[in-house]
């Protein structure tokens, strides 16, 4: 009996062990799995970081994106608004230039005119003259009445030859304002046509700084809905890690749970 008895607490002594180890390797298993669940969630945690940057990177670029297109926007508009100026500015002095021709052509007509004014005043006044020297000869000749009729044909084409001469001053300084007025309309002309050209060329810079904001507006909103889109697969990646960090975590702590209970047991073989 006393034999018996001691193998049969030999053999619970064994099968105790073969308890404890099993216990052991749960317990080895659980705490392994269960700590690679803990280093799958701090990836995890590192990943979700990363995906809010991205994703705090691709709503800033998406923004950008948008301002750049408004403002490509608002300088296309003013680079129109630049153009239609600078053609009504080139329309006006070309009109200017042309009414600037005119006032000179006009100018020295006038002033041609009065030239001829001048001749006629000057033949008047000499003409007044001889006409005043035969009446002296002819009254010194007993004839007073025609030298009387003569001085008062003279002093009349004195008169005459005065007014000619006083049309012509009037004419010639005319013509001289006409020409000079037709000078600095010319002037303006210039500027105006000076003004429409810089405004077109800025209405060209304007433009090309418009086509380019355009360029980089689109190219940042891409960039920025790219971001977005790689934010959400690393956020789906993040969901995925957790899961599986948490079936880890699980199985580990069942797997633990189970090595208890096996520890238990063979305490209990062990009594």
């Amino acid at each position: 009996m006393a034999t018996k008895g001691k193998k049969a607490a030999a053999e619970r002594q064994e099968a105790a062990m073969v308890v404890q180890e099993a216990a052991d390797l749960a317990g080895i298993e659980g705490v392994t799995q269960f700590a690679q669940g803990v280093d799958t969630l701090e990836d995890a945690r590192d990943v979700a970081a990363v995906s809010r940057g991205v994703l705090a990177s691709g709503a800033s670029k998406i923004t950008r994106g948008a301002d750049a297109l408004a403002v490509s926007q608002q300088a296309a508009q003013l680079s129109e608004i630049t153009e239609v100026a600078g053609l009504a500015d080139i329309s006006q002095g070309e009109e200017m230039l042309s009414a600037s021709e005119n006032l000179v052509a006009m100018g020295a007509v006038i002033q041609g005119m009065s030239e001829d004014d001048l001749d006629l005043g000057m033949e008047l006044a000499a003409i007044a003259g001889q006409m005043a020297t035969i009446g002296e000869v002819i009254f010194r000749m007993g004839m007073p009445r025609v030298a009387g009729f003569l001085a008062t044909k003279s002093d009349r084409l004195q008169e005459l030859a005065a007014d000619t001469i006083m049309r012509f001053a009037a004419l010639s300084s005319l013509g001289e304002a006409v020409g000079d007025t037709g000078e600095d309309v010319g002037d303006l002309g210039f500027n105006e046509v000076d003004e429409g050209f810089t405004r077109l060329a800025i209405s060209d810079e304007m433009a090309s700084r418009s086509d380019e904001l355009a360029a980089a507006g689109v190219d940042l909103t891409k960039r920025g809905i790219g971001e977005l889109a790689e934010a959400s697969e690393l956020r789906a990646a993040v969901e995925d890690m957790v899961g599986e960090a948490a079936d880890d975590m699980a199985a580990g702590g069942i797997q633990m749970g189970a090595a208890e209970t096996l520890a238990d047991v063979a305490e209990t073989l062990a009594e």
